[in-house]
C-alpha cells in the first residue's frame, strides 16, 4: 500500500494533459509577448535577401528580375541583392550544397 506522502509526490510531478495545455499556453503567450515588443524594431530595419534560380532562358531570368523589382516596392523594407540565374556550367544541387555545407547558403530558392 503507498503511503499519503508518497501518493501526493508522486501526483505533483505527473503531467497531465491539463498541465500540459496550461504550460504551452503560458510558453505562447510569452512569445507572443516578446514578438509584439520586437516588431516595431524589426519592421524598420532593412531586410537583406539573396535569391537564386536553377536557371533557364534569358525570358525566365529576366521576369525573376522584374518580380524583383516588384516585391521590393510592396514589401518596402526588403532589398533583395542578388537574384542568380543559373551558375554557368557547374550542377545547381551541387554549388547549392558546397554553399549551404559551407555555411553561406542564399536566403531563397528555387529547386
Amino acid at each position: 500500500m503507498i503511503s499519503q506522502s508518497r501518493k501526493a509526490s508522486w501526483h505533483q510531478y505527473h503531467t497531465n494533459r491539463r498541465k500540459l495545455l496550461m504550460g504551452a499556453g503560458a510558453g505562447a503567450g510569452l512569445a507572443a509577448i516578446g514578438a509584439s515588443r520586437l516588431a516595431p524594431t524589426m519592421a524598420q530595419d532593412t531586410v537583406e535577401i539573396e535569391f537564386w534560380t536553377p536557371g533557364g532562358s534569358a525570358p525566365f531570368c529576366e521576369g525573376f528580375e522584374e518580380i524583383t523589382v516588384g516585391y521590393e516596392e510592396l514589401a518596402g523594407n526588403v532589398d533583395v541583392t542578388e537574384v542568380t540565374c543559373g551558375v554557368g556550367d557547374q550542377s545547381f544541387n551541387e554549388v547549392l550544397l558546397a554553399r549551404i555545407a559551407a555555411g553561406n547558403p542564399p536566403d531563397a530558392t528555387v529547386l
